[in-house]
């Protein structure tokens, strides 16, 4: 009689198999950084980021930025004092321009403020503002 054939059943089922476990592994999502800029305090001592990062994938598309402030000789991670999303990586309205008026007044304007998610007035003695830019304010718009 010699071997036995896999019936049609069998083999359906395992490619139905490879074929899910396929689609599982590629429904990751894959996050870019598509904006960024860093302003350093006049004294040296912490670095300031803003960036956008774009999420993309199955459910879960978004685009998100955030400010950080890092202190620059410790290992500590950085701590996130902003943060809001947006509708689209295009929307220039919305970047932040980091400003360090003294070492321990870091000013964040927009052309348009959005709507935060997160905001810290203070951190470790450093004072926090937001506000709009004055091109802005002095258009009227």
């Amino acid at each position: 009689m010699g071997e036995r054939m896999p019936s049609r059943v069998n083999i359906v089922r395992t490619c139905a198999a490879f074929l899910a476990i396929g689609m599982i592994d590629g429904c990751g999502s894959a996050t870019q950084t598509v904006w960024s800029v860093e302003a350093k305090s006049s004294d040296g001592q912490w670095m300031a980021t803003a960036k956008t990062d774009q999420t993309s994938g199955p459910g879960n598309a978004f685009v998100y930025t955030d400010v950080a402030l890092k202190h620059v000789t410790h290992s500590d991670p950085p701590v996130t004092l902003l943060g809001f999303s947006s509708e689209t990586v295009l929307d220039s309205n919305a970047r932040p321009t980091l400003e360090w008026i003294t070492p321990r007044h870091l000013q964040i304007s927009f052309l348009r403020t959005p709507v935060l998610d997160t905001q810290v007035v203070r951190y470790a003695g450093i004072e926090i503002t937001v506000r709009e830019s004055e091109a802005r304010v002095r258009d009227g718009k």
